[in-house]
């Protein structure tokens, strides 16, 4: 009975630090709506790996892939990010221009969560294998956000260390041992509804 009422804990407690990594209606937009909104810049081609972490109990409630390819998507597995000029089709959003990028941010940071952003170059074949993997990997469910982005990362030749994992902060430290070129650290001490952003730490590009 002990060892049941233990699993039941630590179950609840993997509930409840995932809790911010929940599916919602299925989304299906439509092809000329993501035509209209594609983004490119001429930033070199990456992957940015997005983890949201609460800033009271230091657990890891999200995890998102930011795809710099030939458009910048972003993969938003289980998350619940709606936004009505941001498109989205089985988790990926489409058109992350800046703006769009900030107001996603935005909607995670807030006075009790922070965002760590992790991005690393990588060839332009490898970021085009990786947005077709995320784009064809379909709906993810409750709480596998870091399992469905570890699960694909997995399966590229330079993410090949990183394990599968549904704990969105083992994802972020299996990615930080790898070369990353830029990590920053978002806090907004505002609440949801305020758009100010403050960039607290930001280590340089190596």
């Amino acid at each position: 009975m002990q060892t049941l009422f233990t699993k039941f804990i630590i179950f609840l407690s993997v509930s409840i630090s995932l809790a911010g990594c929940a599916t919602k209606k299925i989304s299906w937009a439509p092809t000329d709506k993501i035509q209209s909104v594609t983004f490119k810049n001429n930033e070199p081609t990456s992957i940015t790996l997005l983890t949201m972490i609460n800033n009271n109990t230091g657990v890891g409630g999200h995890s998102a892939l930011l795809i710099n390819a030939n458009e910048r998507i972003l993969f938003d597995p289980a998350g619940t990010f709606i936004h009505p000029q941001i498109p989205e089709r089985h988790d990926v959003l489409y058109g992350i221009s800046d703006a769009a990028l900030e107001r996603y941010v935005d909607y995670h940071a807030r006075p009790s969560i922070h965002v760590v952003m992790q991005k690393i170059e990588v060839d332009p074949k490898i970021a085009l294998d990786i947005s077709k993997k995320v784009q064809n990997y379909g709906p993810v469910q409750d709480m596998m956000c870091s399992f469905a982005i570890s699960d694909i990362l997995s399966k590229n030749t330079i993410f090949r260390a990183i394990p599968k994992t549904i704990f969105p902060k083992n994802t972020m430290n299996s990615f930080a041992n790898l070369k990353v070129d830029k990590t920053t650290i978002i806090y907004d001490y505002f609440e949801d509804d305020e758009t100010n952003i403050f960039l607290e730490k930001q280590s340089p590009k190596k």
